[in-house]
C-alpha cells in the first residue's frame, strides 16, 4: 500500500529499498500488536538481511514473540503463481518485474536467517495454514 502512496518519482525499485517501509511496518505491527492484544499473522516477503534485522530483529528484540516462516516453491510454480493473481508483461518484459527477481529471492530465501522453510508445493493454502498454527502453537 505504501508503494501505491508515493510518487513515482520518490519511488526506488524495490520496496524493500524504500528508506520508510521497514520502519513503518514495524510500527503498524507494533501498533497492531497493542491494539488487539492477540496473535498476529503477518504475510509479507522480505528477503534482504538488513531488512529483516531492522522488522523482524527489532521486534524480537522489543520482547514480542516473533516466529518466521518461508514459504517456499520452485520457480516455475511462483512464476505460474504470480500470473494467476494477474501479473504479466510489463515495462520489464514479458514477465513483471516480481516474476523476474524469483531466482535471486529464492537463493535469498535459502539462507538460515529465513529458516524455518514450509514446502508449499502440492499443498493447499490451508494445509500450510494448518501447519504454521500447528508449529506456533496457535491449533486449538
Amino acid at each position: 500500500m505504501l508503494w501505491s502512496q508515493l510518487p513515482d518519482q520518490l519511488r526506488t525499485e524495490e520496496f524493500e529499498l524504500e528508506p520508510v517501509w521497514p520502519a513503518l511496518t514495524r510500527c503498524l505491527i507494533e501498533e497492531a500488536a497493542g491494539a488487539y492484544g492477540r496473535t498476529l499473522l503477518v504475510p509479507m516477503t522480505i528477503v534482504r538481511s538488513a531488512v529483516f534485522a531492522q522488522i523482524v530483529g527489532a521486534l524480537s528484540e522489543q520482547g514480542h514473540d516473533v516466529r518466521h516462516f518461508t514459504l517456499l516453491a520452485d520457480a516455475v510454480t511462483i512464476r505460474d503463481r504470480l500470473r494467476a493473481r494477474g501479473e504479466g508483461p510489463d515495462k520489464w518484459g514479458e514477465l513483471s518485474w516480481e516474476g523476474l527477481q524469483v531466482e535471486r529471492c529464492l537463493a535469498a530465501l535459502a539462507e538460515p536467517l529465513f529458516a524455518t522453510h514450509l514446502e508449499t508445493i502440492g499443498r493447499a493454502p490451508r494445509a500450510v495454514a494448518d501447519e504454521i498454527l500447528s508449529r506456533t502453537g496457535l491449533r486449538r
